[in-house]
């Protein structure tokens, strides 16, 4: 395993990178040290350009990369997936995202309060006292 972090401009989506071998040691690094990695794509803009009213680069998550493709795309405004526990709206609008996206974490908060409700009434036969207000 690289005991030096990945090369950052290793571009994961190149097929090349491929063709004579898998960069195994490399993913492993990257899957512990940097699991979400944006890679940078020389047509980030071309959304923009083609027309597009919001870009939406999916994947993106590091303060360093939202504001990167920002930068990248003024002055369409981009729209970026919360995808980590600690990513806020306050965080994403300092970096200057206009809009933003939770995907399906309202359902997943949903049935985390579902399970630990059922589970709460099967072992103590009572419902946590949030479901009543």
């Amino acid at each position: 395993m690289p005991s030096t972090p990945v090369d950052p401009g290793l571009d994961l989506s190149d097929p090349d990178l491929v063709a004579d071998h898998l960069p195994l040691e490399e993913f492993a690094w990257l899957r512990r040290h940097q699991p979400v990695r944006w890679n940078p794509q020389p047509s980030v803009t071309a959304y923009g350009d083609a027309g597009a009213d919001v870009l939406y680069p999916p994947g993106v998550s590091t303060p360093a990369d939202v504001e990167a493709v920002v930068k990248a795309v003024a002055p369409k405004p981009v729209n970026i997936l919360i995808i980590r526990p600690d990513m806020s709206a306050n965080e994403l609008e300092g970096l200057g995202v206009r809009r933003m996206s939770i995907g399906g974490f309202l359902a997943a908060a949903a049935s985390i309060a579902f399970e630990k409700a059922a589970d709460g009434l099967k072992r103590n036969g009572t419902l946590p006292k949030e479901v009543f207000g």
